[in-house]
């Protein structure tokens, strides 16, 4: 119930409009089916009722300065409320820069899982799934909600019926602002449609325009009523792809490649001068010994050449590894790594193991 019968208090006064059949229809079921909902209502009481609530509201909204553009770019409270739960205030020029090391990175199922199945289930409430056109009006509240939240400056979405096609194809073009949010926001797009069923056909993004267009089409995924855990998994991942390929890192700078690779175990820097390396070797020890603490300097030690991937620690509290370079490929690191090691500490070995004394 509102909290004042203001529309039956008020005096009113008669003035004739013209509008269309659709629109009369349109507006008529509107509030007969929000009556029902509700009769304790008065915003819904009658059709009078709700015309003069609506145009008292909108001349409110014109006095506080907002023009007839801004109805546009309308966020609802339903699109609002759902993404307060996932959302954080935070100053732009802070959070800008602190995604640009994320830029090719996934995203991690376990991190995002309750955003997953809600959105999932925020969907499945919101649309009728088998609709196309619903879902392009869920489309456009996404487009009012990230306008409004000055994400993107511009949305464009077209839905195609192919011949021949099973399900239709969504364009969906986005000019961002910024360049990292916008290219988060691009990903953790692309990885979620994947998780709920649609799959990214092609992507074509430009770094200089900010732009970014999506081809994307429903699979029998996107039906299934089903969790089906690892099969969303699989096409988030899919979909993901195409903003964190090593095409595009190759393209990007360097360090985005070494951080990629940083990852694979299998991969291990080397040295091409061993004088260089045996400097950097130095300043990082000088570092470890002025910022760190000292009853934790070897354990340091061992994390630097397990960060090169030279070997495994396979007990931190008794300081005992294993050297996973090659006996005959490597013969020059490995004899590298016991000498510089064997400056600080002594080394003993039992089989394929070496412990700190």
């Amino acid at each position: 119930m509102t909290s004042k019968r203001f529309l039956s208090e008020k005096r009113t006064t008669h003035q004739s409009i013209s509008i269309s059949p659709a629109l009369k229809d349109w507006i008529e079921r509107y509030v007969s089916v929000n009556r029902q909902k509700n009769p304790e209502d008065d915003r819904v009481r009658s059709v009078s009722a709700f015309y003069n609530y609506v145009m008292e509201k909108v001349m409110d909204i014109f006095q506080k300065g907002k023009g007839l553009d801004d109805f546009e770019r309308f966020v609802d409270i339903g699109m609002s409320s759902f993404y307060e739960s996932f959302s954080f205030r935070a100053t732009i020029p802070q959070h800008e820069p602190s995604l640009e090391k994320n830029r090719y990175s996934g995203l991690s199922f376990g991190k995002i899982t309750s955003y997953l199945f809600a959105f999932r289930k925020y969907l499945i409430k919101n649309i009728d799934m088998r609709d196309f056109s619903t879902i392009k009006n869920l489309l456009e509240r996404f487009k009012n909600y990230a306008l409004a939240n000055k994400t993107a400056k511009n949305y464009r979405f077209e839905v195609i019926t192919e011949k021949g096609s099973k399900y239709p194809t969504l364009i969906w073009e986005i000019v961002g602002i910024y360049r990292n949010i916008s290219y988060e926001s691009y990903k953790f797009f692309a990885g979620t449609l994947g998780f709920i069923g649609i799959k990214l056909v092609n992507a074509i993004y430009s770094e200089h325009d900010n732009y970014c267009r999506m081809d994307l089409r429903p699979t029998d995924l996107y039906f299934e009523e089903k969790i089906i855990k690892n099969k969303r998994i699989e096409l988030m991942n899919e979909n993901l792809r195409y903003f964190t390929n090593y095409s595009r890192i190759l393209d990007d700078d360097d360090y985005y490649l070494w951080m990629n690779l940083a990852k694979e175990k299998e991969f291990l820097i080397n040295f091409n001068n061993e004088n260089v390396f045996r400097k950097k070797l130095d300043s990082i020890v000088e570092d470890i010994k002025k910022y760190g603490e000292k009853e934790y300097f070897v354990l340091k030690m061992l994390k630097l050449f397990e960060k090169l991937h030279w070997i495994e620690i396979i007990d931190k509290k008794n300081l005992a590894f294993r050297i996973r370079l090659d006996d005959k490929k490597f013969q020059l690191e490995r004899e590298f790594l016991i000498k510089n090691l064997s400056d600080y500490v002594k080394i003993s070995k039992i089989e394929d193991q070496y412990f700190i004394k």
